[in-house]
C-alpha cells in the first residue's frame, strides 16, 4: 500500500510540475506579443497582441510603420549561461513600401515581464528556415537575395550567427 501511495504522490507531483512548466511557457510566449522591443527605430516600440502601428512618417499619409511578431521561429534555451532560458523571436517591419525587414530579438523573462536584451537586423525579405542556440551563439539558416536575385525572390541559402556577447 505504501508503494502505491508513493507512486500516486510522485505522479501527481510530476503532473503538477509539468502543468506549471507548460503554463509558464505559454505565458512567456503570450507575453512576447505584448513586450517592448528596442533597436528597430530610435525609440522603443511596444506590441499589442503581436503588432505595433506607428504614426505616418508624413502627416496625412496613409502608409505607416508596422512591426509584428513573426511566427516562423521561436528559440528557447540558456543562451548566456545564467541558468535561465532566453527566447529568440523574429520581428518583421514594414514602413509602407515593398520591403519586409526582419529582426532577431533576444528576450528574457525577468520578474514576470519579458525584457528585450538585444535586437539585431537580419535582412530584407529573408526567409528563415530554422535556428538554434549553441554555446552562447544564435545560428539561423536563412534564404536571402543572391547577387542576381530579384528582391522578391531570394534563392541564396546561407547561415548567419551572432555571439550573445556581441549583441
Amino acid at each position: 500500500m505504501n508503494k502505491l501511495y508513493l507512486a500516486i504522490t510522485i505522479l501527481t507531483a510530476l503532473t503538477l510540475f509539468s502543468g506549471c512548466a507548460e503554463k509558464r511557457q505559454t505565458q512567456m510566449i503570450e507575453s512576447l506579443g505584448n513586450a517592448t522591443y528596442v533597436d528597430i527605430y530610435t525609440y522603443p516600440v511596444t506590441l499589442s497582441n503581436g503588432r505595433w502601428e506607428g504614426q505616418p512618417f508624413i502627416k496625412g499619409a496613409s502608409s505607416r510603420p508596422i512591426i509584428w511578431l513573426g511566427d516562423d521561429i521561436y528559440l528557447q534555451g540558456d543562451l548566456d549561461n545564467d541558468g535561465q532560458d532566453e527566447l529568440a523571436v523574429i520581428l518583421r517591419k514594414n514602413s509602407g513600401g515593398t520591403g519586409i525587414y526582419s529582426y532577431l530579438a533576444v528576450m528574457s523573462l525577468q520578474q514576470e515581464k519579458m525584457i528585450n536584451l538585444a535586437t539585431v537586423y537580419i535582412g530584407d525579405r529573408v526567409q528563415i528556415q530554422n535556428g538554434r542556440f549553441t554555446k552562447g551563439e544564435i545560428i539561423l539558416n536563412i534564404i536571402q537575395q543572391g547577387k542576381d536575385d530579384a528582391a522578391c525572390c531570394p534563392t541564396q541559402k546561407t547561415t548567419v550567427s551572432w555571439k550573445f556577447s556581441d549583441l
